[in-house]
Protein backbone atom coordinates (compact mmCIF):
# COMPACT_ATOMS: atom_id res chain seq x y z
CA UNK A 1 0.00 0.00 0.00
CA UNK A 2 1.33 3.41 -0.96
CA UNK A 3 1.95 5.73 1.92
CA UNK A 4 0.14 9.06 2.01
CA UNK A 5 2.51 10.53 4.60
CA UNK A 6 3.86 13.09 4.68
CA UNK A 7 3.24 16.03 2.43
CA UNK A 8 1.03 14.58 -0.30
CA UNK A 9 -2.65 15.02 0.56
CA UNK A 10 -3.58 14.21 -3.02
CA UNK A 11 -2.63 10.60 -2.38
CA UNK A 12 -5.44 10.48 0.15
CA UNK A 13 -7.94 10.74 -2.68
CA UNK A 14 -6.08 8.27 -4.85
CA UNK A 15 -6.25 5.46 -2.33
CA UNK A 16 -9.75 5.73 -0.91
CA UNK A 17 -10.94 2.62 -2.69
CA UNK A 18 -8.06 0.73 -1.11
CA UNK A 19 -9.03 2.16 2.26
CA UNK A 20 -12.58 0.98 1.80
CA UNK A 21 -11.36 -2.54 1.20
CA UNK A 22 -8.94 -2.34 4.11
CA UNK A 23 -11.66 -1.29 6.49
CA UNK A 24 -13.45 -4.58 5.90
CA UNK A 25 -10.40 -6.40 7.26
CA UNK A 26 -10.40 -4.53 10.55
CA UNK A 27 -11.07 -7.25 13.16
CA UNK A 28 -12.70 -4.70 15.48
CA UNK A 29 -15.41 -3.83 12.96
CA UNK A 30 -17.75 -6.73 13.68
CA UNK A 31 -21.53 -6.46 13.38
CA UNK A 32 -21.87 -6.53 17.17
CA UNK A 33 -19.29 -3.77 17.55
CA UNK A 34 -21.05 -1.60 14.95
CA UNK A 35 -24.34 -2.10 16.80
CA UNK A 36 -22.75 -1.36 20.19
CA UNK A 37 -21.05 1.76 18.86
CA UNK A 38 -24.28 3.06 17.33
CA UNK A 39 -26.23 2.29 20.49
CA UNK A 40 -23.64 4.03 22.65
CA UNK A 41 -23.79 7.13 20.48
CA UNK A 42 -27.55 7.17 20.06
CA UNK A 43 -28.65 6.25 23.58
CA UNK A 44 -25.70 7.67 25.50
CA UNK A 45 -25.73 10.98 23.67
CA UNK A 46 -29.42 11.41 24.42
CA UNK A 47 -28.94 10.56 28.09
CA UNK A 48 -26.26 13.24 28.19
CA UNK A 49 -28.55 15.65 26.38
CA UNK A 50 -31.28 14.92 28.91
CA UNK A 51 -28.82 15.71 31.68
CA UNK A 52 -27.99 19.03 30.08
CA UNK A 53 -31.70 19.79 29.85
CA UNK A 54 -31.91 19.22 33.60
CA UNK A 55 -29.16 21.80 34.00
CA UNK A 56 -31.07 24.27 31.84
CA UNK A 57 -34.24 23.68 33.86
CA UNK A 58 -32.32 24.41 37.07
CA UNK A 59 -30.97 27.63 35.59
CA UNK A 60 -34.24 28.96 34.21
CA UNK A 61 -36.17 28.12 37.37
CA UNK A 62 -33.61 29.59 39.79
CA UNK A 63 -31.80 32.28 37.82
CA UNK A 64 -34.48 33.59 35.44
CA UNK A 65 -34.87 33.78 31.68
CA UNK A 66 -32.19 36.45 31.16
CA UNK A 67 -29.40 34.41 32.75
CA UNK A 68 -30.73 31.34 30.95
CA UNK A 69 -30.57 33.06 27.55
CA UNK A 70 -27.03 34.38 28.03
CA UNK A 71 -25.85 31.02 29.34
CA UNK A 72 -27.08 29.38 26.13
CA UNK A 73 -25.32 32.02 24.02
CA UNK A 74 -21.98 31.53 25.78
CA UNK A 75 -22.21 27.75 25.48
CA UNK A 76 -23.02 28.14 21.79
CA UNK A 77 -19.98 30.36 21.27
CA UNK A 78 -17.82 27.68 22.87
CA UNK A 79 -19.23 25.09 20.49
CA UNK A 80 -18.26 27.25 17.52
CA UNK A 81 -14.71 27.71 18.74
CA UNK A 82 -14.44 24.05 19.75
CA UNK A 83 -14.89 23.20 16.11
CA UNK A 84 -11.76 25.24 15.38
CA UNK A 85 -9.92 23.00 17.83
CA UNK A 86 -11.06 20.02 15.74
CA UNK A 87 -11.11 21.70 12.29
CA UNK A 88 -11.67 18.53 10.28
CA UNK A 89 -8.94 16.49 11.94
CA UNK A 90 -11.35 13.85 13.25
CA UNK A 91 -12.60 12.88 9.78
CA UNK A 92 -9.15 12.91 8.17
CA UNK A 93 -7.27 11.05 10.90
CA UNK A 94 -10.00 8.44 11.36
CA UNK A 95 -9.71 7.76 7.64
CA UNK A 96 -5.91 7.62 7.71
CA UNK A 97 -5.69 5.44 10.81
CA UNK A 98 -8.17 3.00 9.28
CA UNK A 99 -6.12 2.92 6.09
CA UNK A 100 -2.68 2.49 7.63
CA UNK A 101 -2.92 0.99 11.13
CA UNK A 102 0.83 0.30 11.11
CA UNK A 103 1.36 4.08 11.35
CA UNK A 104 -1.08 4.52 14.20
CA UNK A 105 1.38 5.89 16.76
CA UNK A 106 2.94 8.34 14.33
CA UNK A 107 -0.42 9.59 13.06
CA UNK A 108 -1.71 10.15 16.57
CA UNK A 109 1.41 12.13 17.45
CA UNK A 110 0.90 14.27 14.37
CA UNK A 111 -2.71 14.77 15.40
CA UNK A 112 -1.60 15.83 18.87
CA UNK A 113 0.86 18.31 17.36
CA UNK A 114 -1.88 19.90 15.26
CA UNK A 115 -3.83 20.61 18.45
CA UNK A 116 -0.88 22.69 19.68
CA UNK A 117 -1.59 24.95 16.69
CA UNK A 118 -5.37 24.78 16.79
CA UNK A 119 -5.78 25.66 20.48
CA UNK A 120 -4.34 29.21 20.17
CA UNK A 121 -6.40 29.71 17.00
CA UNK A 122 -9.57 28.67 18.81
CA UNK A 123 -8.83 30.94 21.77
CA UNK A 124 -8.15 33.86 19.45
CA UNK A 125 -11.41 33.23 17.60
CA UNK A 126 -13.38 33.19 20.87
CA UNK A 127 -11.88 36.54 21.88
CA UNK A 128 -12.58 38.05 18.46
CA UNK A 129 -16.22 36.88 18.45
CA UNK A 130 -16.82 38.28 21.93
CA UNK A 131 -15.33 41.62 20.94
CA UNK A 132 -17.12 41.85 17.59
CA UNK A 133 -20.51 40.98 19.07
CA UNK A 134 -20.13 43.81 21.62
CA UNK A 135 -22.05 42.04 24.34
CA UNK A 136 -22.42 43.72 27.73
CA UNK A 137 -18.97 43.95 29.40
CA UNK A 138 -19.94 41.47 32.11
CA UNK A 139 -21.00 38.86 29.53
CA UNK A 140 -17.78 39.38 27.57
CA UNK A 141 -15.62 38.92 30.66
CA UNK A 142 -17.49 35.78 31.64
CA UNK A 143 -17.15 34.40 28.12
CA UNK A 144 -13.37 34.64 28.37
CA UNK A 145 -13.49 31.80 30.92
CA UNK A 146 -14.11 29.60 27.90
CA UNK A 147 -10.39 29.57 27.04
CA UNK A 148 -9.94 26.99 29.82
CA UNK A 149 -12.50 24.68 28.23
CA UNK A 150 -10.96 25.13 24.77
CA UNK A 151 -7.50 24.13 25.96
CA UNK A 152 -8.81 20.95 27.54
CA UNK A 153 -11.03 20.08 24.57
CA UNK A 154 -7.94 19.43 22.44
CA UNK A 155 -7.35 16.21 24.36
CA UNK A 156 -10.94 15.12 23.69
CA UNK A 157 -10.37 15.47 19.94
CA UNK A 158 -7.27 13.25 20.03
CA UNK A 159 -8.96 10.45 21.93
CA UNK A 160 -12.18 10.77 19.93
CA UNK A 161 -10.18 9.68 16.90
CA UNK A 162 -8.90 6.65 18.81
CA UNK A 163 -12.40 5.71 19.94
CA UNK A 164 -13.93 6.15 16.49
CA UNK A 165 -11.29 4.04 14.77
CA UNK A 166 -11.66 1.26 17.33
CA UNK A 167 -15.47 1.66 17.51
CA UNK A 168 -15.25 2.20 21.28
CA UNK A 169 -17.22 5.45 21.42
CA UNK A 170 -18.85 4.26 24.64
CA UNK A 171 -15.68 5.51 26.37
CA UNK A 172 -16.20 9.08 25.23
CA UNK A 173 -19.93 8.87 25.91
CA UNK A 174 -19.23 7.54 29.40
CA UNK A 175 -16.69 10.28 30.11
CA UNK A 176 -19.14 12.93 29.01
CA UNK A 177 -21.90 11.33 31.06
CA UNK A 178 -19.78 11.59 34.21
CA UNK A 179 -19.07 15.26 33.43
CA UNK A 180 -22.78 15.96 32.89
CA UNK A 181 -23.66 14.36 36.23
CA UNK A 182 -21.05 16.59 37.85
CA UNK A 183 -22.51 19.60 36.02
CA UNK A 184 -25.99 18.84 37.33
CA UNK A 185 -24.71 18.60 40.89
CA UNK A 186 -22.60 21.76 40.70
CA UNK A 187 -25.38 23.79 39.07
CA UNK A 188 -27.98 22.63 41.59
CA UNK A 189 -25.57 23.48 44.41
CA UNK A 190 -24.78 27.03 43.26
CA UNK A 191 -28.38 27.72 42.21
CA UNK A 192 -29.63 26.90 45.71
CA UNK A 193 -28.46 30.35 46.76
CA UNK A 194 -28.61 33.63 44.87
CA UNK A 195 -26.28 33.17 41.94
CA UNK A 196 -25.18 34.87 38.72
CA UNK A 197 -24.23 34.04 35.15
CA UNK A 198 -20.54 33.74 36.03
CA UNK A 199 -21.26 31.04 38.62
CA UNK A 200 -23.34 28.75 36.41
CA UNK A 201 -20.98 29.21 33.45
CA UNK A 202 -18.01 28.35 35.69
CA UNK A 203 -19.79 25.08 36.53
CA UNK A 204 -19.96 24.33 32.82
CA UNK A 205 -16.23 25.03 32.39
CA UNK A 206 -15.36 22.68 35.26
CA UNK A 207 -17.46 19.91 33.71
CA UNK A 208 -15.66 20.28 30.35
CA UNK A 209 -12.26 20.01 32.03
CA UNK A 210 -13.39 16.84 33.81
CA UNK A 211 -14.71 15.46 30.50
CA UNK A 212 -11.28 15.93 28.90
CA UNK A 213 -9.48 14.42 31.87
CA UNK A 214 -11.64 11.29 31.78
CA UNK A 215 -11.09 10.88 28.03
CA UNK A 216 -7.33 10.95 28.63
CA UNK A 217 -7.64 8.47 31.51
CA UNK A 218 -9.78 6.00 29.54
CA UNK A 219 -7.69 6.25 26.37
CA UNK A 220 -4.18 6.37 27.81
CA UNK A 221 -3.71 2.60 27.48
CA UNK A 222 -4.13 2.97 23.72
CA UNK A 223 -2.13 6.18 23.26
CA UNK A 224 -0.24 8.57 25.49
CA UNK A 225 -0.23 12.19 24.40
CA UNK A 226 3.08 12.97 22.72
CA UNK A 227 4.49 15.00 19.82
CA UNK A 228 7.80 13.16 19.73
CA UNK A 229 9.25 12.81 16.25
CA UNK A 230 6.71 15.07 14.54
CA UNK A 231 8.32 17.16 11.79
CA UNK A 232 7.33 20.34 10.01
CA UNK A 233 6.42 18.39 6.82
CA UNK A 234 4.15 16.18 8.95
CA UNK A 235 2.34 19.22 10.29
CA UNK A 236 2.13 20.77 6.84
CA UNK A 237 0.55 17.59 5.48
CA UNK A 238 -1.96 17.44 8.35
CA UNK A 239 -3.00 21.08 8.04
CA UNK A 240 -3.36 20.89 4.25
CA UNK A 241 -5.35 17.65 4.43
CA UNK A 242 -7.84 18.99 6.95
CA UNK A 243 -8.33 22.58 5.87
CA UNK A 244 -11.28 22.17 3.49
CA UNK A 245 -13.28 19.82 5.73
CA UNK A 246 -12.46 22.12 8.63
CA UNK A 247 -13.78 25.15 6.79
CA UNK A 248 -16.95 23.27 5.88
CA UNK A 249 -17.50 22.28 9.49
CA UNK A 250 -16.87 25.80 10.67
CA UNK A 251 -19.41 27.15 8.18
CA UNK A 252 -21.94 24.56 9.37
CA UNK A 253 -21.44 25.59 12.99
CA UNK A 254 -21.87 29.27 12.13
CA UNK A 255 -24.92 28.38 10.04
CA UNK A 256 -26.50 26.45 12.92
CA UNK A 257 -25.59 29.03 15.57
CA UNK A 258 -26.64 32.10 13.58
CA UNK A 259 -30.20 31.97 14.97
CA UNK A 260 -29.11 32.37 18.58
CA UNK A 261 -26.36 34.85 17.80
CA UNK A 262 -28.72 37.12 15.87
CA UNK A 263 -31.42 36.90 18.53
CA UNK A 264 -28.85 37.71 21.21
CA UNK A 265 -28.15 41.01 19.42
CA UNK A 266 -31.42 41.98 17.73
CA UNK A 267 -34.14 40.14 19.65
CA UNK A 268 -35.53 40.62 23.11
CA UNK A 269 -34.37 38.60 26.11
CA UNK A 270 -37.67 36.69 25.99
CA UNK A 271 -37.24 35.88 22.28
CA UNK A 272 -33.77 34.55 23.06
CA UNK A 273 -35.03 32.48 25.98
CA UNK A 274 -38.02 31.02 24.09
CA UNK A 275 -35.96 30.05 21.05
CA UNK A 276 -33.11 28.70 23.19
CA UNK A 277 -35.47 26.51 25.20
CA UNK A 278 -37.20 25.06 22.14
CA UNK A 279 -33.90 24.48 20.38
CA UNK A 280 -32.33 22.69 23.33
CA UNK A 281 -35.34 20.37 23.52
CA UNK A 282 -35.15 19.64 19.79
CA UNK A 283 -31.38 19.18 19.58
CA UNK A 284 -31.24 15.72 21.25
CA UNK A 285 -33.23 14.41 18.28
CA UNK A 286 -30.48 15.62 15.94
CA UNK A 287 -27.81 13.96 18.08
CA UNK A 288 -29.72 10.68 18.15
CA UNK A 289 -30.20 10.66 14.38
CA UNK A 290 -26.63 11.86 13.89
CA UNK A 291 -25.47 8.56 15.45
CA UNK A 292 -27.07 6.80 12.49
CA UNK A 293 -25.15 8.95 10.04
CA UNK A 294 -21.87 8.55 11.94
CA UNK A 295 -22.02 4.76 11.84
CA UNK A 296 -23.45 4.52 8.32
CA UNK A 297 -20.61 6.73 7.02
CA UNK A 298 -18.00 4.04 7.64
CA UNK A 299 -20.32 1.27 6.42
CA UNK A 300 -21.17 3.12 3.19
CA UNK A 301 -17.51 3.98 2.61
CA UNK A 302 -16.62 0.26 2.48
CA UNK A 303 -18.68 -0.20 -0.68
CA UNK A 304 -17.49 2.77 -2.77
CA UNK A 305 -16.61 2.56 -5.62
CA UNK A 306 -16.23 -1.19 -6.09
CA UNK A 307 -19.78 -2.26 -5.08
CA UNK A 308 -22.30 0.42 -6.03
CA UNK A 309 -25.31 -1.86 -5.42
CA UNK A 310 -24.32 -2.35 -1.77
CA UNK A 311 -23.49 1.34 -1.57
CA UNK A 312 -26.99 2.27 -2.73
CA UNK A 313 -28.65 -0.22 -0.37
CA UNK A 314 -26.68 1.09 2.61
CA UNK A 315 -27.57 4.69 1.74
CA UNK A 316 -31.24 3.79 1.40
CA UNK A 317 -31.18 1.93 4.72
CA UNK A 318 -29.73 4.98 6.45
CA UNK A 319 -32.27 7.29 4.77
CA UNK A 320 -35.26 5.14 5.81
CA UNK A 321 -33.93 4.65 9.34
CA UNK A 322 -33.64 8.40 9.90
CA UNK A 323 -37.33 8.88 9.12
CA UNK A 324 -38.55 5.82 11.02
CA UNK A 325 -36.68 6.66 14.23
CA UNK A 326 -36.93 10.43 13.86
CA UNK A 327 -40.71 10.41 13.60
CA UNK A 328 -40.95 8.49 16.87
CA UNK A 329 -39.44 11.51 18.62
CA UNK A 330 -41.10 14.15 16.44
CA UNK A 331 -44.69 12.97 17.03
CA UNK A 332 -44.78 13.45 20.83
CA UNK A 333 -43.09 16.86 20.60
CA UNK A 334 -45.47 18.11 17.92
CA UNK A 335 -48.48 16.73 19.80
CA UNK A 336 -47.61 18.34 23.16
CA UNK A 337 -45.04 21.15 22.75
CA UNK A 338 -46.40 23.06 25.77
CA UNK A 339 -45.73 20.14 28.08
CA UNK A 340 -42.15 19.74 26.84
CA UNK A 341 -41.32 23.46 27.25
CA UNK A 342 -42.91 23.35 30.68
CA UNK A 343 -40.29 20.80 31.71
CA UNK A 344 -37.67 23.53 31.53
CA UNK A 345 -39.85 26.03 33.35
CA UNK A 346 -43.31 27.59 33.18
CA UNK A 347 -41.69 30.83 31.99
CA UNK A 348 -40.84 29.17 28.65
CA UNK A 349 -44.24 27.67 27.77
CA UNK A 350 -45.05 30.74 25.65
CA UNK A 351 -42.31 29.62 23.27
CA UNK A 352 -43.95 26.25 22.58
CA UNK A 353 -44.95 27.17 19.01
CA UNK A 354 -41.30 27.05 17.97
CA UNK A 355 -40.76 23.43 19.07
CA UNK A 356 -42.67 21.67 16.22
CA UNK A 357 -40.83 23.80 13.66
CA UNK A 358 -37.43 23.07 15.18
CA UNK A 359 -37.94 19.31 15.50
CA UNK A 360 -38.87 19.18 11.81
CA UNK A 361 -35.74 21.22 11.12
CA UNK A 362 -33.65 18.66 13.03
CA UNK A 363 -35.18 15.81 11.03
CA UNK A 364 -34.20 17.52 7.78
CA UNK A 365 -30.70 18.19 9.07
CA UNK A 366 -30.36 14.50 9.90
CA UNK A 367 -31.30 13.59 6.32
CA UNK A 368 -28.57 15.88 4.99
CA UNK A 369 -26.07 14.50 7.51
CA UNK A 370 -26.80 10.87 6.67
CA UNK A 371 -27.06 11.03 2.87
CA UNK A 372 -25.07 14.20 2.20
CA UNK A 373 -22.02 12.92 4.08
CA UNK A 374 -21.40 10.50 1.20
CA UNK A 375 -20.12 13.51 -0.73
CA UNK A 376 -17.00 13.33 1.45
CA UNK A 377 -16.52 9.71 0.41
CA UNK A 378 -16.52 10.63 -3.30
CA UNK A 379 -14.31 13.70 -2.67
CA UNK A 380 -16.95 16.32 -3.39
CA UNK A 381 -15.95 18.51 -0.44
CA UNK A 382 -15.89 21.62 -2.62
CA UNK A 383 -19.51 21.04 -3.56
CA UNK A 384 -20.48 20.81 0.12
CA UNK A 385 -18.49 23.96 0.85
CA UNK A 386 -20.32 25.78 -1.96
CA UNK A 387 -23.89 24.98 -0.97
CA UNK A 388 -23.31 25.36 2.78
CA UNK A 389 -21.67 28.72 2.10
CA UNK A 390 -24.61 29.73 -0.09
CA UNK A 391 -27.06 28.70 2.65
CA UNK A 392 -25.19 30.83 5.19
CA UNK A 393 -25.09 33.83 2.84
CA UNK A 394 -28.87 33.60 2.39
CA UNK A 395 -29.79 32.80 5.98
CA UNK A 396 -27.71 35.41 7.79
CA UNK A 397 -29.09 38.57 6.13
CA UNK A 398 -32.60 37.09 6.14
CA UNK A 399 -32.73 36.50 9.89
CA UNK A 400 -30.99 39.81 10.58
CA UNK A 401 -33.77 41.51 8.62
CA UNK A 402 -36.69 39.72 10.28
CA UNK A 403 -35.43 39.25 13.85
CA UNK A 404 -36.29 42.72 15.24
CA UNK A 405 -39.95 42.51 14.16
CA UNK A 406 -40.70 38.81 13.71
CA UNK A 407 -39.05 37.54 16.87
CA UNK A 408 -38.28 33.91 17.62
CA UNK A 409 -41.04 32.39 15.46
CA UNK A 410 -39.89 34.24 12.34
CA UNK A 411 -36.37 32.96 12.94
CA UNK A 412 -37.64 29.39 13.33
CA UNK A 413 -39.63 29.44 10.07
CA UNK A 414 -36.83 31.18 8.16
CA UNK A 415 -34.34 28.54 9.32
CA UNK A 416 -36.64 25.73 8.19
CA UNK A 417 -37.20 27.26 4.73
CA UNK A 418 -33.49 27.92 4.16
CA UNK A 419 -32.63 24.38 5.27
CA UNK A 420 -35.03 22.85 2.74
CA UNK A 421 -34.07 25.03 -0.22
CA UNK A 422 -30.34 25.47 0.28
CA UNK A 423 -29.17 22.36 2.17
CA UNK A 424 -31.55 19.39 1.93
CA UNK A 425 -32.41 19.68 -1.76
CA UNK A 426 -28.83 20.50 -2.91
CA UNK A 427 -27.32 17.68 -0.85
CA UNK A 428 -29.72 15.10 -2.31
CA UNK A 429 -29.15 16.44 -5.84
CA UNK A 430 -25.36 16.39 -5.65
CA UNK A 431 -25.29 12.92 -4.11
CA UNK A 432 -27.38 11.75 -7.06
CA UNK A 433 -25.14 13.60 -9.54
CA UNK A 434 -21.88 12.25 -8.06
CA UNK A 435 -22.89 8.70 -7.05
CA UNK A 436 -26.08 7.86 -8.94
CA UNK A 437 -27.96 7.27 -5.69
CA UNK A 438 -31.32 8.95 -5.25
CA UNK A 439 -33.44 7.80 -2.31
CA UNK A 440 -36.74 6.04 -2.73
CA UNK A 441 -39.31 8.07 -0.80
CA UNK A 442 -41.93 5.40 -0.18
CA UNK A 443 -41.01 4.81 3.47
CA UNK A 444 -40.54 8.54 4.14
CA UNK A 445 -43.99 9.39 2.76
CA UNK A 446 -45.64 6.58 4.73
CA UNK A 447 -43.89 7.71 7.89
CA UNK A 448 -45.08 11.28 7.27
CA UNK A 449 -48.69 10.17 6.83
CA UNK A 450 -48.53 7.91 9.90
CA UNK A 451 -46.96 10.71 11.93
CA UNK A 452 -49.77 13.09 10.97
CA UNK A 453 -52.37 10.50 11.99
CA UNK A 454 -50.61 9.97 15.33
CA UNK A 455 -50.34 13.69 16.13
CA UNK A 456 -53.86 14.69 15.10
CA UNK A 457 -55.33 11.59 16.71
CA UNK A 458 -53.60 12.30 20.04
CA UNK A 459 -54.62 15.95 20.00
CA UNK A 460 -58.23 15.09 19.16
CA UNK A 461 -58.52 12.49 21.91
CA UNK A 462 -56.56 14.47 24.52
CA UNK A 463 -56.87 18.15 23.60
CA UNK A 464 -55.04 19.42 26.72
CA UNK A 465 -51.71 18.68 24.93
CA UNK A 466 -50.05 17.33 28.05
CA UNK A 467 -47.95 14.34 29.02
CA UNK A 468 -50.66 11.83 28.05
CA UNK A 469 -51.00 13.45 24.61
CA UNK A 470 -47.28 13.02 24.03
CA UNK A 471 -47.39 9.37 25.10
CA UNK A 472 -50.47 8.64 23.00
CA UNK A 473 -48.88 10.16 19.90
CA UNK A 474 -45.86 7.89 20.30
CA UNK A 475 -48.01 4.82 20.91
CA UNK A 476 -50.23 5.56 17.89
CA UNK A 477 -47.18 6.07 15.68
CA UNK A 478 -45.58 2.77 16.68
CA UNK A 479 -48.88 0.92 16.40
CA UNK A 480 -49.70 2.16 12.90
CA UNK A 481 -46.13 1.59 11.71
CA UNK A 482 -46.33 -2.05 12.79
CA UNK A 483 -49.87 -2.58 11.51
CA UNK A 484 -49.02 -1.22 8.07
CA UNK A 485 -45.75 -3.21 8.05
CA UNK A 486 -43.83 -0.03 7.34
CA UNK A 487 -41.31 -1.67 9.65
CA UNK A 488 -41.19 -5.23 11.01
CA UNK A 489 -39.21 -6.94 13.77
CA UNK A 490 -37.98 -9.53 11.27
CA UNK A 491 -36.40 -6.68 9.32
CA UNK A 492 -34.64 -5.51 12.48
CA UNK A 493 -33.38 -9.04 13.16
CA UNK A 494 -32.04 -9.47 9.63
CA UNK A 495 -30.16 -6.18 9.86
CA UNK A 496 -28.68 -7.02 13.24
CA UNK A 497 -27.45 -10.38 11.93
CA UNK A 498 -25.98 -8.98 8.71
CA UNK A 499 -22.31 -8.17 8.33
CA UNK A 500 -21.41 -4.48 8.33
Amino acid sequence: MTSSLPGDPDQVEATDSVAAGASTRNPRHTASRVFKNTAALGVGSNVNALGRLVVLAIIVRNCGTTTFGWYIVLVELLKITEWLIDFGTTEVFVRELSREPSKRERLLRILTATKVIHVPAGIAMLVVILMVMQYPPEVTRIGLLGVIALASYAAVVVYRVVYRVDLTMEREVGAEMASVILLIGLTAWVAASETALVTVFACFIVSRVVFAGLCVLLGSRDFRLSVSGVTVPDLRWALRSTVLIGLIGFLIFIYQSADLLVLSKLGSDLDLAYFSGAQKLAWPLLMMLGAIGTTMYSVVAMHWPHDTDSFNRACQRGFDTVFLIGALAVCPMVAAPEWFLGLLGPELVAGADALPVLVLLCLLKAVSMTVGSTLYIVHAQRVVFAFVGAALLVKLPLIILIAPRGGFMAIAYASLIVEVLFVTIPSLYFVWARTGFFPRWGTAFRVGAIGAIAVFGAQALLPEHGFLSACLAGVLYVGVVLMTRTFTFSELRSKAESKP
